[in-house]
This record gives structure tokens, sequence and C-alpha cells, in this order.
């Protein structure tokens, strides 16, 4: 098992992985396993657990709840949960990094384009209307076709 720091036991693994992460299991850290079915009773001693259920009684459910009388599981929701929220923020911060890095590239070529006149040749380019000429002949048939019904 890779460095597993956190284990999610669900009766629903796509769910769990939207609601407390915000994406799909398979675009999970390494960090985080997420487990829903026999592999519940292998959890070793002491191992952190989250346990989120979706249904009453379910199969994991019971599974874990057999495993957590075995052995002594860390299963603090609170400590566990904040783990994710910081780990949600040092991503959510690496990306703010990422996009600020790369606004400021543009707008730095931007700055340069300016200075050079290049600029103002785009933006007139851009700024030119296409032609008013209809493209098919008149101008009904660039319009949507209304619905007709088969009884009138």
């Amino acid at each position: 098992m890779v460095d597993v720091r956190l284990v999610i036991v669900t009766d629903q693994p796509q769910r769990a992985s939207r609601i407390l992460l915000g994406y799909a299991i398979e675009r999970l850290p390494s960090w985080i396993r997420v487990m829903s079915g026999p592999e519940i009773s292998d959890l070793p001693a002491g191992a952190p657990v989250l346990a989120i259920w979706f249904s009453d009684r379910s199969f994991a459910e019971s599974l874990y709840r057999e495993r957590r009388e075995q052995v002594a599981l860390d299963n603090d929701y609170d400590k566990h949960y904040q783990r994710i929220q910081d780990a949600l923020a040092r991503r959510d911060a690496a990306e703010k990094a990422i996009c600020d890095a790369y606004c400021a590239e543009v707008a730095s070529q931007a700055e340069a384009q300016e200075k050079t006149g290049t600029v103002a040749a785009d933006q007139q380019a851009a700024a030119t209307s296409p032609s008013s000429a209809p493209s098919s002949g008149s101008p009904a048939s660039d319009l949507p076709r209304q619905r007709q019904s088969r009884w009138t």
C-alpha cells in the first residue's frame, strides 16, 4: 500500500469522494484511499478512518462496525475532515498561484505588444463586423423554423 494517511470507508465511493473532496475517485490524492468492500476487514489497528454512509446498514457499514470492534481504529471524524479541508485549501492556493502567474505573464505580453503597436492592428481586425448580406439567399433562411403540428 502506498503511504495512505487517510482511509475513507463508505457504501457509495463516488458520491463520498465528490462530497468530501469535490472530485471523482480517480483524481484523489495518493494519500487517500476509499474502501467500500471486503478490504475493510483488513484495516490495520490505528488506521486513520473517516466513515461516511448514505444508506442504512449497508454491507460496507457492517464490515466497518465488525472491524472497529476487532481493532482500535483512528476514527476521529472532525480531525480527518479538517485534514481534508487543509489539503483542499493548499490545493486551491497552489492553483491560484499558477493562475496568478499566468495572468501576470499574459498581462506583461500584452504590455509588450502594446508598446510595439501590434495590439492596435489585432483589435482593428476583431472590431470589424461581418458582412450583413444573407448567407443563403434570404434573411428568413437564417431563422429557426417553427415546429408545425401534423394537425394543422
